[in-house]
């Protein structure tokens, strides 16, 4: 298979239309400036940030072992309610029959 390359004015390409026709910076609504920015935010930090990162699912089972709040937490499920005065899972309480939880090693 082969193709024919040709050149086209961008004046008359209308893939070009819109490099053609931006609307200036000075005339763009503010709101749409900072959305711009956020998103450019947004990208620098997936591409450049820790979250890009894998978590293995064995660092999060160690990680939660050593965290009291989540241990609490596993016993409560197992219990099947939370108790009322433990105050660091008073958080969980409106989502606790929300939760589950798979055995781990």
């Amino acid at each position: 298979m082969s193709y024919k390359v040709i050149w086209r004015d961008g004046k008359l390409n209308p893939a070009d239309y819109l490099s053609r026709h931006a609307t200036p910076n000075s005339k763009t609504p503010k709101s749409e400036m900072q959305e711009a920015a956020e998103l450019e935010k947004t990208i620098w930090f997936l591409n450049f940030g820790p979250f890009t990162e894998a978590i293995s699912k064995d660092k999060i089972i160690s990680e939660t072992k050593k965290d009291a709040t989540l241990l609490k937490l596993r016993i409560a499920q197992k219990k099947g309610k939370v108790q009322n005065e433990d105050e660091d899972l008073a958080p969980y309480k409106k989502v606790f029959h929300e939760i589950t939880m798979r055995a781990y090693s």
